[in-house]
């Protein structure tokens, strides 16, 4: 990675977006925090939701309450995410939509079939759209 002038680092070419639960003990007080999914239960808290390129920081990042669909900020957070290329994904990722919408800002998403073994068929795979 090199660095040019203005010491900020270059945007990397691949790029992986993910989401992560930040658990809260289940007799939490926190009035923000909310019930969703977790790691391999049902849980309460919130998510950290990142795009990252191999730099020390992430490229985008935002933290929302654990309710809130990791397709839908990968979709707010590539907007903000400078530079073109590839943004890796797993499975949870693949929606037609996203893939438009990461088309439309320069990057190409690549994520594994949701469904694997079934037809393509001559629709798109998500047909609900965040916007």
């Amino acid at each position: 990675m090199s660095r040019p002038p203005n010491g900020k680092p270059e945007p990397s070419i691949v790029k992986v977006v993910d989401g992560k639960p930040l658990e809260l003990p289940n007799h939490t007080s926190d009035p923000d925090a909310t019930w969703s999914r977790g790691v391999s239960r049902t849980a309460v808290g919130y998510k950290l939701h990142a795009i990252f390129s191999g730099n020390p920081m992430p490229d985008a990042f935002a933290i929302t309450t654990l309710n809130v669909g990791e397709k839908q900020m990968a979709a707010r957070m590539i907007r903000r995410t400078e530079g073109f290329g590839y943004l890796l994904a797993d499975a949870h990722f693949d929606a037609s939509w996203l893939y438009d919408d990461c088309h439309a800002h320069n990057h190409q998403l690549l994520c594994p079939r949701a469904k694997p073994g079934t037809g393509e068929g001559h629709h798109y795979a998500d047909l609900w759209h965040p916007d």
